[in-house]
């Protein structure tokens, strides 16, 4: 059976500013302009620790020290070389998470937090959510309800990234997830996944048939610092 990966680290805001230059150099060229244009340091931090996280699962993994990313027209980054391979990212909150296996894979962290965001997702729920889910939810106590908004909006966020067909496609599956951990799209089995993580987050993966999905490895900023410069 083919094995899922998942790696997880803490965005570290305390970061030396010659540590922090240093993992910029170890990006491509193009993703490195990206990041420089971030306005907040934490949001340059996701997005440079996605990409270091990913190039640590290749050399841990599959002994890969080269490769070469890109993105589809809907937005999906993929693996150009080598094209075995399969990741996808997502960060919130202090984390940052990367996914990787030989299947296609998407991965969704969401940090679930306060009154805010159970308003939030009350007025955004219908978009997302079907008539089904939205009934067994209103039984649930009000902390208990937000967990169970972000339990589905992590699962049909990573069936997004999965599929790669971008968020507007969510609707058009009126698929259910209350008690079901797989759909069928375009005649290919998609299985959902909610992983053991953090207290006060959700994590979720889907995948395109059937995996292994092993443990998050939880992964310091500090070995990754070693990884580049061995």
């Amino acid at each position: 059976m083919e094995l899922i990966r998942v790696a997880a680290t803490t965005i570290d805001i305390s970061l030396s500013e010659s540590d922090y230059q240093y993992f910029l150099t170890l990006l491509p060229e193009e993703k490195r302009k990206r990041v420089l244009n971030f306005h907040f340091r934490a949001d340059a931090f996701r997005s440079i620790l996605g990409e270091i996280l990913l190039r640590y699962q290749l050399k841990e993994y599959y002994g890969i020290n080269e490769y070469q990313t890109a993105v589809t027209a809907k937005g999906k980054p993929f693996m150009v070389y080598p094209d075995n391979i399969k990741y996808n990212i997502s960060h919130s909150g202090s984390w940052v998470i990367c996914a990787i296996s030989k299947m296609d894979i998407g991965i969704d962290v969401e940090c679930v937090s306060g009154q805010q965001s159970l308003d939030d997702m009350e007025q955004i729920s219908p978009y997302f959510m079907i008539g089904e889910e939205l009934r067994a939810i209103k039984h649930f106590q009000k902390e208990e309800r937000l967990e169970r908004y972000f339990y589905f909006w992590t699962m049909r966020e990573a069936f997004v990234k999965c599929t790669g067909e971008g968020i507007d496609m969510l609707k058009k599956n009126q698929y259910s997830l209350s008690g079901n951990y797989e759909t069928v799209y375009r005649n290919e089995r998609y299985i959902f996944k909610e992983l053991p993580f953090q207290k006060n987050y959700k994590l979720a993966i889907c995948m395109k048939g059937e995996a292994d999905v092993q443990e998050v490895e939880y992964v310091n900023i500090q070995k990754l610092l070693e990884m580049g410069r061995t």
